[in-house]
């Protein structure tokens, strides 16, 4: 109801709702046992999305990151979700076509509370989806006049719940990179990327390179080897 109801301050109080619920079940439940409360599972949070009027393709586009469940799996359980989401568009704000701002933004806080507090809910596998998904939607056009705090906020947490870090970080560029075709959008990318985590720090720093190298090659040549940024990468990049 927080994701589609059309009142405000009634999205507002489910929030508000939620979070108490939620941080309740911690404090009964207790801090070493808080991987195993519910959790919005990666399917729960796709389909508040479809609820919003997103195709499942405009939430995964690329072949080589797909979730562990189909768009079929996910309406043959819940009815009510729309059966004539397109899956040949390509533009972000057709596939959000009743995409409420402040709905969206609720839905990103509950995300923050629950990351925040129960980190080990995801694998990395399914950070990166969430990662993808989060700044998909981040470019909707309804969005691009409103602060992105809270996306801020939702990232640096998930990049923070990631275990491999050194793995994820190369296959994290080459997908960031890739979801989006425009230029101006793969900037708003970069730029919402928390740059006061350490994290966020490093995946802006790779990433503007694969992005400049695509631009530049029209296809990227730079790959992130390791952590550590170095300078000399930029040689990699074919001018």
């Amino acid at each position: 109801m927080m994701s589609i109801h059309s009142d405000f301050f009634a999205s507002v109080r489910i929030l508000n709702a939620l979070m108490d619920i939620f941080l309740n079940s911690v404090q009964k439940t207790g801090k070493g046992e808080a991987s195993e409360l519910w959790t919005p599972s990666l399917k729960d949070v796709c389909t508040v999305f479809l609820n919003m009027g997103a195709s499942f393709q405009s939430l995964f586009p690329l072949q080589s990151l797909q979730p562990g469940f189909t768009y079929e799996q996910i309406i043959s359980e819940i009815d009510v979700l729309r059966r004539d989401c397109s899956s040949t568009k390509t533009s972000i704000s057709e596939h959000f076509a009743f995409l409420s701002p402040f709905n969206v933004i609720h839905v990103i806080k509950f995300l923050v509370f629950c990351t925040n507090l129960c980190p080990e809910a995801y694998t990395d596998h399914e950070l990166m989806l969430l990662i993808s998904v989060v700044c998909r939607i981040s470019l909707e056009r309804k969005l691009q006049l409103i602060p992105l705090v809270d996306f801020e906020s939702l990232l640096e947490s998930l990049l923070k719940n990631i275990k491999d870090w050194d793995s994820q970080l190369p296959a994290l560029c080459l997908v960031l990179s890739d979801i989006t075709d425009h230029h101006h959008n793969l900037l708003r990318v970069v730029q919402l990327l928390p740059s006061a985590h350490t994290r966020g720090r490093e995946l802006r720093r790779h990433l503007s390179l694969v992005i400049i190298s695509k631009l530049l090659d029209k296809k990227c040549t730079y790959v992130p080897r390791t952590r550590d940024f170095q300078a000399s990468a930029e040689k990699n990049i074919s001018l």
